[in-house]
C-alpha cells in the first residue's frame, strides 16, 4: 500500500528539470490526489496511467467536458 504522499515524494525526487513533463506508469498507485500539485510545482504536464486510461475511455464514450483538479491533460477537452 503505497500511499499518494509517497508517490508524490519519489516523484519530485525522480523528476529531472530537463524533461518535457513526468509519467507515471503504474496503475497500481494512487496518483490522482497528487497530479496537480506535482504539475504546479514542476512546472511541466505530469501524465498517469491511471489519468490517461481515464482520458481515453472519455474520449471514446464521446465525453468532451474539461475536468479540473486532475492536471492539464483531463482539461483539455
Amino acid at each position: 500500500m503505497i500511499s499518494p504522499l509517497e508517490v508524490y515524494r519519489f516523484a519530485k525526487e525522480s523528476f529531472s528539470e530537463e524533461a518535457d513533463g513526468l509519467f507515471i506508469s503504474c496503475t497500481n498507485l494512487r496518483t490522482f490526489e497528487v497530479i496537480e500539485l506535482l504539475e504546479k510545482e514542476i512546472g511541466k504536464p505530469v501524465v498517469t496511467a491511471n489519468q490517461a486510461t481515464f482520458w481515453r475511455s472519455l474520449k471514446l464514450a464521446k465525453v468532451n467536458e474539461k475536468i479540473k483538479g486532475y492536471g492539464r491533460l483531463m482539461e483539455k477537452s
